[in-house]
């Protein structure tokens, strides 16, 4: 007979592994989470029998397999590397559509290796129908997302406009805004109408990964909603190369570590290294039938800023708002 008193504690999956707040791609196989303590035995008398035991070290590791072997993550674990980009140099990007985006999971924009400096997000809704010069409303796919008053900005390709909504101009059964004034321009269903009065801060609405070219939703946040359809903004560097070489650098990096695993009812176990480092050698294997994994493992360095029996992990269980 079953005695099953919560099936969603059973945890099935691996989860998202995150090093310096930048996910490493999808994982494979197992991932074990590993606390150990060092417990040091005095024993005494005939036959000897222990009579005292104490710990005297602890250990915190996590080890997992990376299916996406990105030559930028491993200088990030590895700076005994030395990396060295070959560069084309620095092309920006403005308002290109996302779409929904999520918490939990990247979503992707067209190219990689964002520069950091200017990143922008901004909430945002497709065009159903077209809106010809002269027209003051447009009807969009969601206009919740938008609030009387709100200035925007029209994109289409190679043409952008600013407007202002109207006093009265969001109408959500319809899903339609008013502007103030006639369109200068004609607009197509698919092209856009991006919100230029909410600003979305990195960090604490958005988080995103420089590396990969994406963009999730930070739990919490009061300004973008899971599932809600964004545009992004960014500079990437166009590359030709990147080369790691290696030898004389004895360099030991020293990062944040998280790994994230959501349950089948939301709860996301989050287990956190205030101070990670890779552990043991860095072994590629080439396999010729079989697909190339990147095994790591990282061991928490104990971070002394934090308080007494604080300092080596964080295991935590966060539940979702009801």
């Amino acid at each position: 007979m079953s005695n099953v008193l919560n099936p969603n504690e059973i945890l099935i999956g691996t989860g998202v592994l995150y090093i310096n707040g930048q996910s490493v791609g999808q994982l494979t196989g197992d991932v074990t989470y590993d606390y150990t303590p060092e417990e040091k035995e005095v024993k005494a008398g005939y036959p000897q029998q222990v009579v005292k035991s104490g710990v005297v070290g602890e250990t915190a590791t996590i080890k997992a397999s990376m299916l996406e072997i990105n030559v930028d993550r491993i200088a990030d674990l590895l700076p005994l590397f030395t990396k060295e980009v070959v560069s084309a140099g620095t092309v920006a990007v403005a308002n290109e559509w996302l779409g929904a985006v999520y918490e939990g999971r990247w979503v992707g924009a067209a190219n990689r290796r964002w520069t950091t400096a200017a990143v922008a997000v901004a909430l945002a809704s497709k065009l159903t129908a077209g809106a010809n010069a002269g027209a003051t409303k447009v009807y969009v796919t969601n206009a919740s997302l938008f609030t009387a008053g709100d200035t925007l900005l029209l994109v289409k390709s190679g043409t952008t406009e600013v407007a202002t909504i109207d006093a009265d101009g969001v109408d959500t059964d319809e899903n339609s805004l008013t502007v103030t004034a006639g369109l200068t321009n004609s607009f197509s269903a698919g092209d856009f109408v991006k919100n230029t009065a909410v600003t979305l801060v990195a960090g604490t609405d958005f988080y995103f990964d420089p590396i990969g070219g994406g963009v999730s939703v930070v739990p919490g946040s009061t300004l973008l909603d899971d599932g809600d359809t964004v545009a992004v903004s960014y500079s990437y560097t166009d590359v030709s190369a990147i080369v790691l070489y290696g030898g004389g650098n004895v360099q030991t990096a020293q990062f944040p570590m998280e790994f994230w695993h959501t349950q089948d009812d939301g709860v996301i176990q989050k287990i956190k290294f205030p101070k990670g480092q890779l552990s043991g050698a860095f072994s590629l294997p080439f396999k010729e039938t079989d697909v190339c994994v990147l095994g790591v493992t990282i061991k928490s360095i104990s971070d002394s800023t934090k308080a007494t029996g604080k300092q080596l992990v964080e295991h935590r269980w966060e539940y979702p708002s009801s």
